[in-house]
């Protein structure tokens, strides 16, 4: 008896001792549990358990996603999810997992569920019920807090009122009144972002909600709410690409406004060390120069000088002689 007492953990939701195994089978689905309990997964104080429990539901997906598809993903399929950009693979997960329907209407879930989720935990139920049910959300920060949580609203569906985001690349980025678009999905306590969610740019003189429409109006969509939303869905890579070409042409304007004599800019490589010497030794203004002592000190083992005019080891091209003249 004593050691079964050891087992017990008091449980807030029903206001008695449970068992271990009965928390689990019975948390946040049956049982309504306050974020207070040190037992819930889904407390903002067990965020890391959260995340941990999103890996782990991931894998579970696609290795369901394999036997629902009765063989593994063709390899042309894996070369092109490698390639894809981050929020072409978030795409590509929210049309598989989500938006698609086989001949019968149904979902994804709807099929894994009929198969009565193949011994999946109470926890994994519970959050791929949640992942799988996200939406799209036009974000206006208005508090940054502590502890990767900030508050926002939804442009889109001000009636949605105050949500508590618990993210950490979104608080890493997040300012008061900054805006994001993306998925969004909502756990007990608070609201997660789905994979990435793109910076809407900023304008002195113009919403984001109206940079957003602008830019689907140039695209070609539609600028009534609910048809916007649904276009939305299904390009917002295109929307991406444009965001971030309105970002490079306002940096553009800014530096072409500064009157700098001196700039320092610092780059992050894509390639190789030895790829970027080799195409830096291919330009003609550019030439090899042993690191100075103090450079060496820095770490440095190599050195380049661009000139600004043509090197002079370049040979110049000879003057065009006069045309003779006229006997």
């Amino acid at each position: 008896m004593g050691q079964a007492k050891k087992k017990q953990r008091d449980c807030p939701a029903v206001g008695r001792p449970i068992s271990a195994a009965e928390c689990g089978e019975n948390r946040a689905s049956r049982y309504q549990c306050p974020a207070t309990c040190p037992h819930n997964p889904w407390s903002p104080a067990n965020y890391d358990q959260a995340l941990a429990m999103d890996d782990e539901a991931q894998t579970l997906l696609f290795r369901r996603l394999r036997e629902d598809l009765g063989a593994p993903l063709p390899e042309g399929e894996i070369e092109r999810l490698a390639q894809m950009s981050d929020l072409g693979r978030q795409l590509h997960f929210i049309e598989t997992f989500q938006l698609a329907r086989d001949t019968h209407g149904r979902s994804f879930l709807d099929r894994w569920e009929t198969a009565g989720f193949a011994a999946l935990k109470n926890d994994l139920r519970n959050f791929i019920r949640w992942k799988t049910q996200s939406r799209l959300r036009l974000l206006e920060i208005q508090e940054v807090h502590a502890n990767d949580e900030c508050v926002a609203i939804d442009l889109f569906d001000p009636a949605a009122g105050r949500l508590v985001l618990h993210d950490r690349a979104l608080a890493a980025r997040a300012v008061r009144f900054a805006q994001f678009l993306g998925w969004t999905f909502a756990c007990p306590h608070y609201t997660r972002v789905l994979g990435i969610a793109l910076s809407v740019p900023e304008f002195s003189d113009v919403d984001g909600d109206d940079v957003v429409r602008l830019v689907v109006e140039h695209l070609g969509g539609p600028t009534g709410p609910a048809e916007m939303l649904a276009w939305l869905e299904k390009n917002l890579l295109r929307v991406e690409e444009s965001f971030q070409a309105i970002t490079d042409a306002m940096r553009y304007q800014m530096l072409a406004a500064v009157d700098a004599r001196f700039t320092k800019t610092s780059y992050r490589l894509r390639g190789t060390d030895a790829d970027l010497l080799r195409r830096l030794d291919e330009c003609p203004a550019v030439r090899p120069e042993p690191p100075a002592p103090p450079e060496r000190d820095e770490g440095f083992s190599e050195c380049r000088v661009w000139f600004d005019e043509a090197s002079p080891a370049e040979p110049a091209a000879p003057p065009t002689p006069d045309p003779p003249s006229a006997p």
